[in-house]
């Protein structure tokens, strides 16, 4: 660097440590790739939600986005847009549920972590199924 540095430069920071988890075997931060790809959608709306749930011996999530129905011209393609551009921000498949806006405050989950002081937009239920 012309300023006399002689370390490399960190480019950008992809999110927190403690908000990685490990889903079909690759270290994710969830957060971090939902609010990049929520960026890239007009219909979307910043409002998400994320599952983390274990089908049989496989780890599968589901991603809950609230959307704009007045944007939304076709719902199908939507979803697959969203569901590629997440396979391609996280390297990992996942389900995609949309909700028109303001539903998604509904959703049981969604108001347990609003009831939270600490506001984490995960919900791993892969370890509890395996004690219950």
């Amino acid at each position: 660097c012309k300023c006399g540095r002689t370390f490399k430069r960190i480019l950008s920071i992809k999110g927190r440590v403690d908000h990685m988890i490990k889903v079909k075997g690759v270290s994710i931060n969830p957060q971090a790739a939902v609010e990049n790809v929520i960026k890239k959608f007009k219909e979307l709306s910043n409002e998400y939600f994320i599952e983390v749930d274990k089908e049989g011996v496989l780890d599968s999530i589901t991603v809950n986005l609230e959307y704009y129905e007045d944007r939304v011209e076709d719902m199908e393609m939507l979803k697959n847009s969203v569901s590629e551009a997440l396979h391609a921000s996280l390297g990992v498949s996942c389900k995609v549920r949309l909700w028109p806006f303001g539903e998604l405050k509904n959703y049981p989950e969604f108001k347990k972590m609003l009831l939270t002081n600490k506001v984490t937009r995960v919900v791993d239920r892969r370890y509890k199924q395996q004690t219950s």
